[in-house]
């Protein structure tokens, strides 16, 4: 499937996903009360006032030692089943792509099942089963009806094939040529084209650098043999988080985290990844036929755990991540040079990165660079109106409710949070340290995590003669 393919079919999951939700909206409002102190909608709150966001999340290790958060959740008759595996992209050592083929080749087949059966049994039983993979981690889904008759034999199912995949040869190569030929369409898509460039650049000698679905070269050196030994190492007890959320009582959450936990290979957990290093300054331009000019800008910042994480959010919220945005109301509205900034903070375990990314006239690339390190000196110096950091953190607390409003998105977020460490009540730790920033708060935090001379731009495009910016536009907000 190639990525416009890819993108219109989202297209319309997305719609048909809107049409279920609403769908199922009445029958889930007990449920919503009762996981989120009764909040239905971010519009019937006053965000400035931010009262708690409730979680009842339970948790405990399996015999095995698995930690397992789980969230009650009787509004529908199913749960979401998720492992997030300490086995991303990071772990692939000298064969980039080792961690996506080991956790895409899990339901090709297990001692018992072939990969039509597997596709079968889980079909017949309505359930969804999915693998993502990331740099930090792999996760493995399961959506299922609860009732008895479904999750049992779904629960065994899944466990044979995280626990026991067979790896086999023929479906290695077969998987293999997908990989390759996705890679190939990816890398004809800018915004995956300049990912992948600007991490190799800003975390140059470190195992983010390489991309998380790997590389033709490594894809092609990866054996059966290869896998077996990483499955064995990765997808162990202590290496992974298990987290439940759904109408199960408290005794079948712990009967499906068994089942679960036992099927897997013994082992111990993975040792910590190294920190990322020093990042150099770059600014490289790769040269494409585009009508426009695709720009990305980022710099070294910090980690998951670091004290100044919430407030580096914020600062991407303030940067480029909505209508009023400091950087989409110069480059857009005043200068009319792109439809729109976009802003993302990308905190991992051992690194993280502040992103910045417009499109651009090919003749106007260099001017947005300097116009766009021009108000990035601005903001660290003289850091947010009042007015900017109100609106960021209703933006920061929407995005919060919106991350726990349906089970499917609230088990990745649970998952998360047991995967990385966090306390349970995060997701309303994270609003409370929200709201207790000030815009000079915000503007020590930039400064002590943003280094404009370690910046890293990527720039695809033709190459054109350069040109300075044109005249300001009289356009506002209110007239488009």
């Amino acid at each position: 499937m190639n990525n416009l393919t890819a993108r219109m079919r989202h297209g319309v999951i997305g719609v048909l996903s809107v049409a279920l939700f609403t769908l199922m909206s009445s029958t889930a409002a007990t449920a919503t009360d009762e996981l989120f102190g009764g909040l239905t909608s971010p519009h019937e709150i006053d965000l400035l006032s931010h009262p708690e966001i409730k979680q009842d999340i339970q948790t405990w290790r399996t015999d095995a030692g698995t930690q397992v958060l789980f969230v009650h959740s009787p509004g529908l008759p199913m749960f979401d089943l998720v492992l997030k595996i300490d086995a991303g992209s990071v772990r692939d050592g000298d064969t980039p792509g080792l961690s996506a083929l080991t956790v895409s080749m899990l339901n090709e087949g297990t001692k018992d099942y072939n990969t039509d059966e597997i596709a079968e049994l889980f079909e017949r039983h309505g359930a969804k089963f999915s693998t993502r993979y990331e740099a930090d981690s792999v996760s493995v889904s399961l959506r299922s009806l609860s009732a008895a008759e479904h999750r049992i034999p779904l629960v065994e199912l899944f466990a044979e094939v995280v626990g026991k995949p067979a790896l086999g040869a023929t479906q290695l190569q077969r998987l293999k040529g997908e990989m390759l030929n996705q890679l190939n369409d990816d890398n004809n898509w800018m915004p995956f084209f300049l990912k992948n460039e600007l991490y190799a650049q800003l975390f140059r000698g470190h195992p983010y650098a390489q991309p998380s679905g790997g590389t033709p070269e490594g894809i092609a050196a990866v054996t059966r043999e290869a896998l077996h030994r990483f499955h064995s190492q990765t997808y162990t007890p202590q290496n992974m988080v298990i987290s439940l959320i759904g109408d199960l009582a408290l005794e079948e959450a712990k009967a499906i985290a068994e089942t679960v936990s036992q099927a897997l290979p013994e082992g111990p957990a993975q040792p910590p990844i190294a920190s990322t290093p020093e990042a150099e300054p770059e600014v490289l331009h790769f040269e494409r036929s585009n009508a426009q000019t695709d720009v990305m800008l980022a710099f070294p910042s910090v980690t998951l755990d670091d004290p100044d994480y919430v407030a580096m959010e914020i600062a991407s919220i303030l940067l480029g991540n909505h209508p009023n945005a400091r950087l989409t109301n110069e480059l857009r509205h005043k200068r009319g040079l792109t439809y729109g900034v976009v802003a993302t903070f990308m905190p991992f375990k051992a690194g993280g990165s502040l992103q910045i990314k417009w499109d651009v006239e090919p003749r106007y690339n260099e001017a947005s660079q300097a116009l766009v390190s021009e108000m990035l000196e601005t903001f660290l110096r003289n850091g947010p109106t009042q007015e900017e950091l109100d609106l960021a953190r209703q933006l920061f607390r929407s995005e919060a409710l919106n991350s726990i409003s349906v089970n499917a998105l609230a088990v990745r977020k649970i998952s998360a949070i047991g995967f990385n460490g966090r306390p349970l009540d995060y997701i309303q730790r994270q609003q409370e340290e929200a709201f207790a920033l000030t815009p000079e708060a915000v503007r020590l935090a930039v400064n002590r995590n943003l280094d404009l001379k370690k910046s890293v731009f990527i720039s695809v495009g033709p190459e054109v003669p350069q040109e300075p910016l044109p005249e300001l536009l009289l356009i506002t907000q209110a007239d488009e």
